[in-house]
């Protein structure tokens, strides 16, 4: 059983009070005003936040397991850390979202908005991310082993040391993004805009003739910005 009802957890956020590792599991949040609500390390496994309004707040360590955000806003929001494998986050609105560190395995975020979200180290293996918007992301060091992203805008996003083996990235656009020391193995780049996005020798392309010159991006050296 949780903690706290629905309705206790919303007047506890309105006052600005803390909740700290309370269990929430399974509450029903919908549409609940949580914008700055303190959150750190609860258990909101398997909980509906559907089009929950969660502007900036901080749920950083959270377990947020096959929870249904599908449509909430959760610009600035601190999700560091957090557990999120499986969560339904389609259509959510995560712009310069911090999810450093976040395990979003298995995670739907398609058509999700998260222009400047932060997911360095993050683990998205098998993630859909079809149709999502990328652009300027950072995602240094993230995990998208055999994640989705057709038609996603990935335009001017770190991708730098990024794991894309077997990822779909059919229609998706990479143009400008940063692809240093990223890993493309067995990843089909024939629709993909690669126009002026870089890369350098320990960038890891599929051993199939594929040419990332000839497809637009450009070879930095080191040293080279």
């Amino acid at each position: 059983m949780a903690d706290f009802t629905s309705q206790e957890v919303v007047k506890i956020a309105a006052a600005a009070r803390k909740l700290v590792k309370a269990d929430l599991g399974g509450l029903n949040l919908k549409e609940a005003k949580l914008s700055g609500a303190y959150l750190r390390g609860v258990d909101l496994r398997e909980a509906n936040l559907r089009g929950a309004g969660l502007h900036a707040a901080n749920m950083r360590g959270a377990n947020l397991s096959r929870a249904d955000m599908s449509w909430a806003s959760l610009h600035a929001a601190n999700l560091r850390g957090a557990n999120l494998t499986g969560a339904m986050m389609g259509g959510a609105t995560l712009h310069e979202v911090d999810m450093r560190k976040a395990g979003l395995d298995g995670a739907d975020l398609s058509g999700a908005r998260m222009y400047k979200a932060v997911l360095n180290e993050a683990s998205l293996r098998g993630a859909d991310l079809s149709g999502a918007d990328l652009s300027w992301a950072s995602l240094h060091d993230a995990n998208l082993r055999g994640a989705l992203l057709s038609k996603a805008d990935l335009r001017w996003a770190d991708l730098s040391g990024a794991d894309l083996t077997g990822a779909d990235l059919d229609g998706a656009s990479l143009h400008a993004a940063n692809l240093r020391g990223a890993y493309l193995i067995d990843t089909d780049l024939t629709a993909v805009s690669l126009q002026q996005a870089v890369y350098n020798r320990e960038t890891r392309w599929s051993a199939d003739g594929f040419d990332p010159i000839a497809a637009g991006a450009v070879l930095v050296e080191e040293g080279q910005v």
